[in-house]
């Protein structure tokens, strides 16, 4: 991004102010795609976590349900 972005000043300062402009934006474009990208693969992890969790949890009561009941036999 930093070359890229140094390719745009270098253009503007020579004069291509329009192509500095829109090659810039165009960076920041791809730039916002990747962090969408990845916020969307930290999403989906942390919401398997959550999942999983939430599975042991229930697990780990069904199993303290399961002794209360085998002790009061």
């Amino acid at each position: 991004i930093n070359e890229l972005g140094q390719k745009q000043l270098l253009a503007a300062a020579t004069g291509d102010r329009k192509k500095a402009l829109s090659g810039l934006l165009g960076n920041l474009d791809g730039f916002q795609q990747i962090i969408e990208k990845e916020w969307k693969q930290q999403e989906a992890s942390f919401n398997q976590f959550g999942q999983q969790a939430c599975n042991k949890i229930t697990q780990m009561e069904n199993q303290r349900v399961e002794l209360i009941n085998s002790l009061n036999k």
